[in-house]
């Protein structure tokens, strides 16, 4: 059987003790003060006591600090949580035939999808085009609908996954707002370097203005060492301009951090916010001069009710 520390610590400080226990009465009987037959019991009864204390003491305290660690590390867990418990909450206010495929590790988290809600919401924007379909498609769309306005072009490189969203938009009668499109990843050269990057439908392209763009892909697993989202802002900047919004999740890694600095340094006309949600969100503005616009005014605390 395997000893554990606290035992020999026990054992160690029990010898000590019932040593010089045993050494005081052995003394004490040379000068006659005691009975020299009397140091071994004597020693080995202040050994057994200073070792059971000694050891029950030591595995109090391994409990105590057990038992902090595991409430430290719980209320972590709940204090990283609030937000998305407040987020959940918000949405309890929008109507849905069932519950959002919101959270987990691929799908948009639910504070961020809060956030976006709202800036769809205090935008009122006629056209959105989303780089990654999926459960922020049906936020918009329903944000969309609520307004009376708008139309959001998604793009999805794989086609299960574009054919799973168009199943949400269906089911939750968004057809009118959103429309899926498959667009394949395709190799383009893009700010004098290679990107495996969507082949834009002719839709999107066509379109005159974009006051939304949501991104959300390609997958990191597309350049794991790069920054595959890069191309976006490049790639559609002429269909931007004065009061359009680029909404950036995951701006926590260190890939959309790199994107968004070299970004910052192209494109200074964009005014870059930084949300603290789960997993970052970056909210990049092109300042619209026109008095009372839409654009102009602030983003809604991430607290706020949608």
């Amino acid at each position: 059987m395997q000893i554990t520390r606290a035992q020999r610590r026990a054992v160690i400080r029990g010898a000590a003790g019932g040593l010089a226990a045993g050494v005081v009465v052995a003394a004490a009987s040379f000068i006659g003060l005691g009975a020299l037959t009397a140091v071994v019991p004597v020693a080995l009864i202040v050994a057994v006591v200073i070792a059971a204390v000694t050891y029950l003491r030591s595995e109090i305290l391994l409990v105590n600090r057990t038992t902090a660690r595991e409430l430290t590390a719980r209320l972590r867990t709940i204090n990283g949580r609030l937000p998305e418990i407040s987020a959940i909450s918000s949405f309890s206010a929008i109507d849905t035939p069932y519950p959002l495929p919101l959270g987990g590790h691929w799908s948009l988290a639910w504070d961020a999808a809060a956030v976006l809600a709202r800036e769809v919401a205090l935008r009122q924007p006629r056209t959105v085009v989303e780089l990654g379909s999926g459960a922020s498609s049906l936020v918009i769309g329903m944000q969309l609908r609520r307004l009376g306005r708008g139309h959001l072009y998604t793009l999805d490189h794989d086609p299960d996954f574009a054919r799973l969203t168009r199943r949400h938009v269906s089911a939750m009668g968004l057809q009118e707002w959103v429309s899926v499109l498959d667009s394949a990843l395709v190799d383009q050269s893009v700010g004098g370097e290679q990107y495996s990057w969507y082949d834009l439908p002719e839709v999107v392209r066509s379109l005159e203005r974009i006051d939304v763009v949501v991104i959300d892909g390609p997958p990191q697993r597309t350049d794991r060492e790069g920054t595959p989202r890069y191309p976006a802002l490049p790639m559609l900047a002429d269909q931007l301009g004065p009061g359009s919004l680029v909404f950036v999740d995951d701006a926590s890694r260190d890939a959309e951090k790199r994107m968004m600095a070299r970004w910052a340094t192209e494109q200074p006309q964009w005014v870059h916010e930084h949300v603290k949600t789960q997993r970052g969100t970056a909210l990049l503005r092109w300042p619209d001069q026109t008095a009372g616009s839409a654009a102009d005014e602030p983003s809604i605390p991430a607290g706020a009710h949608v």
